[in-house]
C-alpha cells in the first residue's frame, strides 16, 4: 500500500532526505525566504507540511512517525482519504517540487529546501520575482572570501565523502555559483585532504599522485 493509494496508510514513517548539498546551503522550511518564495507556488497546506516535517526532523533527526488523520487536521484539511484526499494532494505537492519522496508509506522529507530555479522564480507575482532577484544578488554578496572559501571547501570535501568524483563535485560547486578560481582551489584542497595528501588535482587534469620527493 501507498500513501497515494485508496485507501491510504493511517501512518507516516518520516525519515530524513540527506543531501550534503541541500543540508549545508538550503533554506529552512520555517524561514523567511520559504514564506516569501516557496509558499506562492506550494500553497499554504504543503508549506505548512514541510514546515511540520523540518520541526519533526529537528526533535527526532533519525526519523518520526505522523498520523495521517491528525496531520490533516492540523493542517485544517478534511480527513477524506484517498488519492484525491486532501492531505494525499498536499504531499503529492511536496512530492512534485521533488521536497519529499515517497516510498510505500515512508516519506523521505528535506530537511532544507533548495533556492527557485530560474523558472520557477519566473513563476512569481512581478514584485515578488523583483525580491527574490534582490534577495539573491545580497546573499551572493554578502559573505566574505574567507566565509565562502571554508564553505566551498567544506561542500568539496563532502561530497568527495560521500563518494563523488572531482569532476561532480566541481560540476555541484559550479551550480551554487561558487567562482571558478574559487571551486578549483577548494577542490584541489579537498582531494589533497581526502586522500591524506597522496594525490593532487588541478583544473583541466584528472588526480594524480605528486612525485616522491625521495
Amino acid at each position: 500500500m501507498t500513501l497515494l493509494e485508496d485507501p491510504p496508510p493511517r501512518v507516516l514513517d518520516v525519515r530524513p532526505w540527506a543531501d550534503p548539498v541541500l543540508d549545508q546551503l538550503g533554506h529552512d522550511p520555517r524561514s523567511r525566504y520559504t514564506e516569501m518564495f516557496w509558499l506562492p507556488l506550494l500553497g499554504p497546506s504543503a508549506t505548512f507540511l514541510a514546515r511540520r516535517f523540518a520541526d519533526g526532523l529537528e526533535d527526532r533527526p533519525a526519523g518520526f512517525r505522523l498520523g495521517v488523520e491528525d496531520a490533516a487536521r492540523m493542517l485544517g484539511l478534511g480527513a477524506r482519504g484517498g488519492r484525491r484526499g486532501p492531505f494525499q494532494r498536499t504531499v503529492g505537492r511536496l512530492a512534485m517540487f521533488r521536497l519529499v519522496h515517497l516510498e510505500d508509506d515512508v516519506v523521505l522529507a528535506r530537511r532544507r529546501l533548495p533556492g527557485l530555479t530560474r523558472v520557477q522564480a519566473g513563476k512569481l507575482p512581478a514584485a515578488l520575482r523583483e525580491a527574490h532577484e534582490a534577495w539573491r544578488a545580497a546573499e551572493l554578496k554578502t559573505p566574505a572570501l574567507p566565509v565562502l572559501r571554508e564553505r566551498a571547501r567544506s561542500l568539496a570535501l563532502t561530497l568527495l565523502q560521500v563518494g563523488e568524483g572531482p569532476e561532480e563535485v566541481r560540476a555541484h560547486l559550479r551550480r551554487l555559483q561558487f567562482h571558478p578560481a574559487l571551486t578549483d582551489e577548494a577542490l584541489g584542497w579537498a582531494v589533497r585532504r581526502h586522500t591524506g595528501g597522496k594525490v593532487e588535482w588541478r583544473p583541466g587534469g584528472k588526480p594524480h599522485r605528486p612525485p616522491d620527493p625521495g
